[in-house]
């Protein structure tokens, strides 16, 4: 049994949840494992695992380098991998000639099902060499896409004291929610399904569409607003949300990236009043620190595409700009009254010593250029268009701060203020050489 403490803005609920009927450690007891996956009665494996999960190299296929890999193509009876262990359960059923079960992927990683195809494609090709096992795979395994949107906060002890004293319930490890929740499937199954639409699920023939409406509204929303509200002194994403300045400029954002999303069945204007309600809700209290985690990873795939379309299509990039200007002042590890940011980033150590020079030398551009090129590629800092604003929202970042550049509006207006509060002609000759002009 275990215990979902959702959390609303008004109030708590708790519910015991008993629907695992049963578990297997796959490391202690691999081959009962198999034998539960490759039993007939099992239509579904689903999986919910971490990006490293999937074993993937930066091509985008397997990473036949990685020790799982390597020891499973060596011995599947004890598989180390997920990918691995899925094969072994498909060999068995295609062995028994038997309707092999449906690899269903429920993590955040984008076109989940389409990754988990050609992981498990790719290693059984190795695997068998002649090809059958690998178009045996191709012919009869479906891996639908799926996208899962939940707000889940770290557990804390304040959750269980909540359980305990407001629902007589003990539980070590509860999971804490927000009321929300959505799950998009693609509808693709080997063997049939259930009736997940019964219970608010949603069937489509293509997920990706939510996929993008996800990543580029939400995710980019929370990492945007996690930088900047760590700068303005916030800790928590709900007191950010708060403060005026912030929930202004998440819903600014938002609307300007609102063109790339396209054919969902929702109401889009509807879904962003509810992610900036979500966000504020004071009772899940998520850690500003936990959503900056992993900046490089996070922002090339829920702002890379989004902000080159734009570009592209002639729309404005104001606000992803700024936000991403905030991720770099971010990343120069030390916050505007000095205090240190600890980092935690795959790619910290190049991007923090650009963004530290950036901060600190009088001539940045090429700090910024070279900043963006290394977190998003060159077809990005291709387009000089990015490259500016970027570079003048940082400036504004650096010579005004955060609060400043929000009151105003903007990184402009609040240049453009400073300048007219200040010395013109200083304010003028500084953004040219901080700009490389």
């Amino acid at each position: 049994l275990s215990t979902v403490l959702t959390r609303s803005s008004t109030s708590n609920a708790a519910r015991v949840v008993g629907s695992m009927m049963d578990y297997v450690y796959v490391p202690d007891q691999p081959e009962r494992a198999i034998q539960r996956v490759s039993d007939p009665r099992t239509k579904i494996v689903s999986l919910t695992v971490t990006e490293k999960g999937y074993c993937q190299a930066t091509d985008g296929g397997l990473d036949f380098q990685n020790p799982l890999i390597q020891h499973d193509l060596k011995d599947l009876s004890c598989p180390s991998s997920a990918i691995g262990f899925i094969t072994a359960g498909l060999i068995r059923r295609r062995d028994a000639n038997q309707v092999p079960f449906t690899v269903m992927a429920c993590d955040n990683l984008p076109e989940n099902g389409i990754v988990a195809r050609r992981m498990v494609l790719d290693f059984a090709g190795r695997y068998d060499p002649s090809g059958a096992l690998k178009e045996w795979v191709e012919e009869n395994v479906c891996f639908p896409s799926s996208m899962v949107d939940r707000i889940t906060p770290q557990t804390g002890p304040e959750h269980r004291d909540i359980l305990a004293q407001d629902f007589l319930l003990l539980d070590e490890w509860p999971v804490v929610a927000e009321e929300f929740r959505q799950w998009v499937i693609e509808d693709k199954f080997s063997c049939g399904r259930p009736r997940f639409e019964h219970v608010g699920a949603m069937f489509v023939k293509d997920v990706h569409s939510y996929e993008l409406m996800k990543l580029r509204l939400l995710n980019g929303g929370h990492g945007v607003l996690a930088y900047l509200g760590y700068l303005l002194g916030y800790r928590f994403v709900d007191d950010a949300v708060a403060d005026v300045l912030v929930s202004s400029f998440l819903r600014s954002y938002m609307d300007e990236v609102t063109p790339t999303v396209k054919n969902v069945r929702i109401e889009i204007e509807r879904y962003k009043e509810k992610i900036v309600e979500r966000f504020g809700n004071r009772f899940i209290k998520d850690k500003i620190a936990r959503i900056a985690e992993d900046g490089s990873t996070k922002f090339y795939n829920t702002m890379r595409e989004s902000v080159m379309e734009l570009c592209d299509r002639g729309l404005h990039i104001h606000h992803c700009s700024l936000g991403l200007a905030g991720w770099m002042r971010y990343m120069a590890a030390e916050d505007e009254q000095g205090d240190p940011i600890e980092l935690k980033d795959p790619k910290s150590g190049a991007l923090s010593k650009l963004a530290k020079d950036a901060l600190s030398k009088p001539n940045n551009a090429r700090c910024i250029t070279e900043f963006l090129r290394n977190a998003f590629g060159d077809e990005f800092v291709s387009i000089d268009r990015i490259v500016t604003e970027v570079t003048l929202s940082f400036y504004a970042l650096k010579k005004i701060g955060s609060k400043e550049t929000l009151k105003s509006g903007g990184p402009l207006h609040a240049l453009l203020r400073n300048r007219l509060t200040g010395d013109p002609q200083d304010t003028l000759t500084q953004l040219l050489q901080f700009s490389g002009v």
